[in-house]
């Protein structure tokens, strides 16, 4: 019997992996029952998938892990033309899943600002919970523990509106931001852009 997830991978950022199976049996593999649980199944249960008998059996099938950050395990068993039950087998894998329906508007999506000083409106969710952002004037992927990150207890749907500033200089300006999860996940980075014009538009002459 075996049974691997995701060719034996560690981490996986999808719910949705793919399992290669493989069992050996004289009279022939008739069926495989993946379940989350290592509760074993009834010789007749609904979920059992099944197939023409074959002496050896390998295959690589579809299984969704349960939701949430976290290591989870995947148990196999397999039935024969007899009406034989195997024994179980299992694999795990650390499902590691960012942040997601990530935001970042400056000053409400305005065009342009006459300052540095602005608000970022934010908001990021995640099962395990938002517990941080980062934002930043370049597109540097910050590290898990940098300094810069600021934290807050988890929560499920992270909104704020916070402060920020931006470079000195007049033209387009980029915000970047990420957000971790109680997990230690980190997300891909969101951004917005404005124009910093810090003369408000009027022209002096001498």
């Amino acid at each position: 019997l075996s049974v691997s997830i995701n060719s034996d991978a560690a981490e996986t950022t999808s719910t949705a992996v793919t399992l290669s199976l493989s069992a050996i049996d004289d009279t022939g593999v008739v069926g495989y029952y993946a379940s989350n649980s290592s509760s074993e199944p009834a010789i007749n249960a609904a979920e059992w998938v099944t197939f023409t008998a074959t002496d050896i059996y390998t295959d690589d099938v579809s299984h969704d892990l349960e939701t949430g950050d976290g290591t989870k395990t995947v148990y196999v068993w397999y039935k024969d033309a007899a009406g034989n039950l195997s024994a179980g087998d299992s694999d795990t894998i650390d499902l590691m899943i960012a942040p997601i329906n990530l935001s970042v508007s400056i000053n409400s999506d305005a065009a342009e600002t006459t300052s540095t000083a602005v608000t970022l409106s934010l908001s990021a969710s995640d099962d395990t919970g938002v517990v941080g952002y980062y934002a930043s004037n370049n597109n540097t992927e910050p590290a898990i523990d940098d300094i810069g990150w600021q934290t807050f207890s988890a929560t499920a749907n992270y909104t704020a509106d916070v402060s920020h500033d931006l470079e000195s200089g007049d033209g387009t300006k980029t915000v970047y931001v990420w957000y971790k999860d109680a997990a230690g996940s980190l997300s891909a980075s969101d951004s917005d852009t404005i124009t910093l014009d810090t003369t408000g538009g009027i022209i002096i002459t001498w």
